[in-house]
């Protein structure tokens, strides 16, 4: 897909993204489509139905190219615009070159601009010149998710200042009540 039809289809307001996650949450249906009301449709494929893809070696194993590959066949690639592969986790399990590495590849094998969540962040923060970070993980983020989450960004040149997970509520569909600040 060029970039130019790309741009086409953001200028006419509505992005057709495909997103591959190894997580169960329905994380991505609600999240991307809040981010750009009405203008992203997504069709979210998931490369397992387990709450055990939150561990660091099932998550390594579920980027292995050759369950990719079975993923990204499941997309629509007819309809869709880019894709997006939807993971911080991965990202941190597997580091920044394999993640690069692995979302040029399916981008190659699609033929569609895709995007990963921790480099994208990455590449943003460094663009607006941000040195120094305070990673606070989902509740459910083990102390060795959020380990490697400091790695990650560390061997990126940021000075991780502090990395904890949040002290909240471990369902993500209840959130605690306000506090009212």
């Amino acid at each position: 897909m060029s970039g130019e039809r790309l741009t086409e289809e953001v200028s006419s307001g509505l992005l057709q993204l495909g997103v591959l996650t190894p997580h169960a949450t329905a994380g991505p249906e609600r999240e991307f489509p809040a981010m750009a009301p009405g203008c992203v449709v997504n069709c979210v494929v998931r490369l397992a139905d387990s709450e055990l893809a939150g561990t660091a070696p099932v998550l390594r194993a579920l980027t292995a190219q050759e369950v990719l590959d079975a993923a990204a066949e499941r997309l629509p690639r007819d309809s869709l615009d880019a894709v997006a592969y939807a993971s911080t986790t991965s990202a941190y399990v597997i580091g920044f070159d394999a993640e690069t590495a692995m979302t040029a590849r399916i981008a190659a094998r699609l033929a569609l601009p895709m995007a990963s969540t921790c480099a994208a962040a990455v590449r943003a923060l460094h663009a607006l010149g941000v040195e120094r970070l305070a990673l606070i993980g989902a509740p459910w983020f083990t102390t060795e998710l959020s380990d490697l989450g400091a790695r990650y960004f560390r061997d990126q040149a940021f000075e991780v200042v502090f990395c904890r997970s949040a002290a909240l509520t471990q369902d993500p569909s209840r959130p605690p009540p306000a506090t009212g600040r």
